[in-house]
């Protein structure tokens, strides 16, 4: 099914009909600063994400210095629900770390 959208770019910039148009959302701030603090890293932090071989091409920087605020802002997605197996894989990290059977999240549930 195709649709039709018009989007208004900002001052300034051009589109060539025939290209592509990349439109990324960003994340709030407040899930920004949350995941910042979770890795424990700062705003103004660079970061290299390495690129792993056999992997589906990333969807954002690789193998050169990022800035931290700005991949968690336009490049992850902070809002989605975890998947089953990203929930095996944190739980498996922070059990190991932990020694514990049990991980809480919050105080309403436990993993």
């Amino acid at each position: 099914m195709k649709r039709h959208i018009e989007i208004e770019l900002p001052l300034g910039m051009t589109y060539i009909p025939g290209r592509y148009l990349q439109v990324l959302p960003t994340n709030g701030s407040e899930n920004v600063e949350r995941a910042l603090t979770y890795f424990g890293l700062d705003k103004d932090d660079s970061i290299i994400i390495k690129k792993v071989s056999g992997h589906v091409r990333a969807q954002f920087p690789t193998d050169a210095s990022v800035n931290a605020q700005q991949v968690f802002q336009c490049y992850i997605e902070l809002n989605a629900p975890a998947s089953r197996s990203q929930m095996k894989e944190y739980r498996s990290s922070h059990l190991q770390s932990s020694g514990s059977s049990t991980i809480r999240c919050c105080d309403r549930c436990q993993l």
